[in-house]
């Protein structure tokens, strides 16, 4: 049979019969199924792109419904579209763009188009469509949609410092206000504004964040209050009180300035979920901080949600940070085993994180965070450690940044320099919502070390703190197994069971593509299955 993309969908069988799909989703599946070399797909995949604001059982089941209509257009010729359980695929089959390139050529000269009036209303179908048409199309001409990334607008952060400290002591306040607005920009898209002590702003804005520190010097130490207040909203987001050495040079070596510093920036980017003016650059903005808090719970049904948050937050203000947390949510969706398609989410992960990248200037969250997927998905330890460093580089005290170093490290065997890293990380978010995700590095920082007992204790803290988070609640079942406790192990695995549909112990020790490398390249894998 012959498949036309160039110009007008059309498919004709081997005696010249039209035996085009009517529906629009039957067209764009078998496209989306033939624009690859062997004509094979993953059910996944397909779902992600067709029906991207379905939840999977409901996209599962559209895509069966469109399966049935493809094989009912086929009729006779039924036979050439096979599936099973995980991959979709048709043979039979040759499009014109594989037999016919000279005339694919003409075609596109002349003004036709990949896919021509193909109309289907899914956001991640559409991107995919642009990708294609930018491929085909003649490099003299522009296809819709293409073209360099707009830069994000921005959402106001006055910035207000009060000190009543002099000479040296008068520093310790700027440069907390100058970190804490730094690792703001970090997480959000702002626009910094200073405001002179005692001053109000020329133009006061109607919405964004109000970020102040008020400071005195008395029994002999300068005394803090820091406040993040959502401008929208009049209302206090958070407000802490500290204690910092008369020395300004103490006061910032001090791992307190770097723990404020990162816990101030975190409640502003929280603050940001506050807004009720829809379709603004803060309620975008808000979505983004809803979603990160959603990743972290590890939550199946929170992960989805968080997709879905960051989706509508690029919808109205496309961001770097959006697209690289949405690169760094497929990256831990598949860690997690809340998608079992390995391959759909690593493509979607790198083309999120490309997407981040294509944002003009440089911010360390985002670099972080694509490094974490060269580190993770791609296993590719020199890309990763590179955009680490730079990451760090920008800002030595963003603790995502701190730990994709760690992590690059660990993934190039540099045990030493990930324990340094790690630490720090760990110290910067002490007080963070998710801080026991910045202590993981250094559970595996022991295991590959060969300190079982180490790594158990760091598993068993991070597993008490947050029960659905499964590297160590997997580790812990391994270990526990190495070390012939079959109580504990059962009682980590049943917890598996509970966080992680589908789960099997069998499926941990046996299976090659299941999340565990360092335990499979130490041979712990096998060890737990012989002490089993």
């Amino acid at each position: 049979m012959r498949l036309q993309l160039i110009g007008t969908f059309r498919l004709l069988d081997t005696e010249g019969v039209d035996r085009t799909p009517r529906g629009a989703k039957a067209r764009a599946l078998m496209a989306l199924i033939c624009t690859t070399p062997d004509h094979r797909r993953t059910r996944r995949w397909l779902e992600a792109r067709l029906w991207s604001d379905r939840g999977p059982d409901q996209a599962s089941g559209s895509l069966r419904q469109t399966l049935y209509e493809l094989r009912q257009a086929l009729g006779p010729h039924a036979g050439l579209l096979q599936a099973d359980r995980d991959m979709v695929w048709l043979t039979g089959i040759t499009t014109d763009i594989e037999a016919e390139p000279a005339a694919v050529a003409r075609a596109l000269a002349a003004g036709r188009e990949f896919l021509e009036g193909l109309d289907i209303r899914d956001e991640a179908f559409e991107d995919w469509l642009t990708a294609e048409r930018a491929r085909f199309a003649p490099p003299d001409r522009v296809p819709p949609r293409a073209g360099p990334v707009v830069a994000a607008r921005r959402v106001p952060l006055l910035v207000q410092v009060n000190s009543m400290g002099e000479g040296p002591a008068a520093f310790l306040p700027v440069a907390l206000s100058s970190e804490i607005a730094r690792l703001i920009g970090d997480l959000a898209e702002v626009e910094i504004y200073h405001v002179a002590p005692g001053k109000s702003a020329l133009v006061a804005p109607v919405q964004g964040l109000r970020l102040t520190i008020e400071s005195a010097l008395f029994d002999n130490a300068l005394h803090l209050v820091a406040t993040i207040a959502n401008i929208a909203q009049r209302r206090v987001a958070w407000t802490r009180r500290a204690r910092f050495a008369r020395d300004p040079t103490a006061a910032i070596e001090s791992g307190d300035f770097a723990r404020l510093a990162f816990e101030a920036a975190e409640a502003a980017h929280a603050a940001l979920a506050l807004a009720v003016e829809p379709d603004s650059e803060t309620w975008a903005q808000g979505r983004q901080a809803q979603a990160v808090r959603a990743i972290f719970t590890f939550d199946r049904e929170q992960m989805l949600r968080a997709d879905r948050l960051l989706r509508e937050s690029i919808d109205v203000m496309p961001s770097a940070q959006a697209w690289a947390w949405r690169a760094f949510l497929c990256q831990t969706m598949t860690i997690e085993r809340v998608t079992t398609d390995f391959e759909a989410a690593r493509q979607e992960a790198e083309e999120f994180a490309i997407r981040a990248l294509s944002f003009p200037g440089r911010n360390s969250t985002v670099l972080a965070l694509v490094s974490q997927i060269s580190a993770m998905l791609a296993m590719d330890a020199a890309a990763a450690l590179a955009t680490a460093q730079e990451a760090v580089a920008i800002n030595p005290m963003n603790p995502y940044a701190q730990y994709a170093l760690a992590t690059a490290h660990l993934r190039g065997a540099d045990l030493h320099a990930a324990a340094r890293h790690g630490k720090i990380a760990a110290d910067i978010a002490a007080n963070a919502h998710n801080a026991f995700f910045f202590q993981g590095i250094s559970a595996l920082i022991a295991l590959a070390a060969g300190d079982l007992d180490g790594c158990m204790r760091a598993y068993e803290a991070i597993a008490f703190r947050a029960p659905l988070f499964r590297p160590p609640l997997r580790g812990l079942t391994v270990l526990s197994l190495v070390k012939g406790d079959h109580v504990r192990a059962n009682r980590y695995a049943k917890m598996l069971e509970r966080a992680e549909p589908g789960f099997t112990l069998d499926r941990l020790l046996h299976d090659e593509g299941y999340p565990g490398v360092t335990m499979r390249k130490m041979g712990l894998l096998q060890a737990a299955h012989l002490r089993r």
